[in-house]
């Protein structure tokens, strides 16, 4: 009691927030011809997204199982270019997202972390080529040629470009997909939440 206020307050106008009316007139808003065609969509996407964060946890726990089970010695050249990589990627984050200043103070802890991710990388993409070497994954030249040529009309150059310059990751991230899609389909996951 006694004391002064802080600020002063003036209330000028209360608003009340209105709902749009869900209604085929709102569906086409969204593109949709009616609510229950946009119902659809929406289910489809929720569906579409439960279904990516499932694949990402079941990929998460085969690759982390992966790791613990086998051992062997890693080419330090290779893990050290992975960490470069990896730093330069997190470097350039900090500059798109205008605090490059803060890079500076985060890098030693970053360093750490790259060098323990790029680890685990490098001894993942070894584990997948001796999977893929002993269960004989191939790919299919068909399938290689359909991404190229959509390569080509992403991008709009002359299709000898985009092999010279993409076919060989194109070819090895294909493959390296496919080994992961077989381990995956022949996992057995814990069952726990």
């Amino acid at each position: 009691m006694g004391r002064k206020p802080l600020c002063k307050l003036w209330v000028r106008a209360i608003q009340e927030q209105k709902l749009p009316v869900l209604n085929d007139e709102f569906a086409r808003l969204f593109g949709k011809e009616t609510l229950d065609e946009l119902k659809e969509a929406v289910h489809k996407d929720i569906a579409q997204h439960k279904n990516r964060e499932s694949f990402e946890k079941m990929r998460t726990e085969l690759f982390g199982k992966l790791l613990s089970l086998v051992s062997f010695d890693l080419p330090e050249s290779l893990v050290g270019k992975q960490k470069d990589e990896l730093l330069e990627q997190t470097r350039r984050h900090y500059e798109r997202q205008g605090s490059a200043g803060s890079w500076e103070t985060e890098k030693p802890k970053g360093e750490e972390q790259a060098l323990a991710k790029a680890r685990d990388q490098v001894k993942l993409y070894f584990i997948l080529q001796k999977v893929a070497e002993l269960e004989g994954i191939e790919l299919e030249e068909a399938e290689v040629e359909r991404r190229i040529l959509a390569l080509v009309e992403e991008s709009k150059r002359p299709i000898e470009e985009v092999r010279r310059v993409f076919e060989p990751d194109l070819r090895e991230s294909m493959k390296e997909a496919k080994t992961i899609d077989f381990l995956l389909a022949n996992a057995k996951f814990d069952e726990k939440g």
